[in-house]
């Protein structure tokens, strides 16, 4: 998947944001996510670089981050919408945990780019796949209909 600057820094937008969206930005998951996009090729230079800018911007509009997340998808070609999707997942999953507001981040986000379940459902599995310490909590909040 070959991204340029703007889609690269629309995607920091939207994994920094989600990230924060419990009120921090995790250390594990900042790591994550700069494996993620170092594996797409972004100098180790320009990811730190829009971490940092995306770190300012989303700490700037904190109550607007659900606004940030749809703004920055839309910008994104349909073709990024699963790699998007993907990089998220491994930012969410990093810390070893699966909590029940993290599933509805995820949600979300696949709602907000268009991805069918089934897609997202493959990517979440794996994912996950790849971190052998992950511990799922899901609350009777999440499991209400």
């Amino acid at each position: 998947m070959a991204i340029n600057k703007k889609q690269f820094d629309s995607i920091t937008k939207v994994c920094i944001a989600l990230s924060y969206l419990d009120g921090d930005v995790d250390a594990a998951e900042l790591a994550a996510f700069e494996l993620v996009v170092r594996d797409l090729g972004m100098p180790k230079t320009d990811v730190a670089a829009a971490i940092q800018s995306a770190l300012e911007f989303v700490h700037a509009n904190g109550d607007g981050l659900n606004a940030i997340i749809a703004a920055e998808c839309e910008k994104l070609p349909r073709s990024l919408h699963v790699g998007m999707f993907e990089a998220a997942a491994h930012m969410v999953l990093a810390d070893g945990e699966l909590t029940d507001a993290e599933c509805l981040r995820l949600a979300a986000l696949r709602s907000f780019l268009g991805i069918p379940e089934a897609a997202a459902y493959a990517v979440i599995a794996s994912v996950a796949h790849a971190e052998p310490r992950l511990r799922c909590v899901v609350t009777s909040s999440l499991t209400r209909g």
